[in-house]
């Protein structure tokens, strides 16, 4: 086999090699020059009244389920968020406030939990734990669809996180890894149609570089 022959075989492994390569290290100078996001997050338990008999056990679970869904909206409305802003004298807007938030019920659970967001560890944990106590205090007068007798409870409030969210190295360099794969399959695609693509003189034409 000739020294060009052999290049030309080796040439896809190189260009594959070469785009993952490039891929991964794009992804992992994007996770150096990021800034580093922490994520706290503080769970709640909601609870509703003490049942009576077997029926009122079956409707109080079937309202703790609705009442913590009512409560995770209710974790980035605007009434909450102020009053959440006003408690902590932060600087953002419940708006801007609630871009960083989510909360969500723990499936099949009347757990509630509050996730924030933040570039300081110790006021991701701050301000989880200060939604947290709003919803508990005025969540109910907020919704009324919410039954009387609900309670949330906090159970386990957020703590600041050691070690941060994003940017994650790892995932980040595999993702561009992966991009960089995806990219050379995408070239190889286009090499094999052209290759198949009649020539001038109605037979192939040449090989691609792939």
């Amino acid at each position: 086999m000739s020294g060009a022959t052999e290049h030309r075989r080796r040439r896809p492994q190189v260009l594959l090699a070469a785009l993952v390569a490039a891929g991964a290290v794009a992804g992992l100078l994007v996770a150096a020059t990021a800034r580093p996001m922490y994520t706290a997050s503080a769970t709640s338990f909601v609870s509703v009244g003490r049942p009576s008999s077997v029926g009122s056990l079956q409707q109080g679970a079937s309202a703790a389920l609705r009442a913590g869904r009512l409560y995770a909206a209710l974790a980035t409305s605007t009434p909450v968020l102020a009053d959440v802003v006003e408690d902590l004298h932060l600087t953002a807007t419940p708006e801007a406030l609630a871009q960083r938030i989510s909360a969500r019920t723990v499936q099949d659970t009347v757990l509630l939990r509050i996730a924030v967001t933040d570039p300081s560890a110790a006021q991701a944990s701050r301000i989880a734990n200060g939604v947290q106590d709003r919803l508990a205090r005025t969540g109910g007068a907020l919704a009324p669809a919410v039954r009387q007798g609900t309670a949330l409870t906090a159970i386990q409030p957020a703590v600041a996180p050691v070690v941060p969210s994003s940017p994650r190295a790892l995932v980040d360099g595999a993702t561009g890894a992966l991009g960089g794969a995806t990219a050379w399959l995408l070239i190889a695609l286009v090499g094999a149609v052209r290759h198949r693509r009649p020539g001038p003189s109605g037979g192939l034409a040449a090989p691609s570089m792939l």
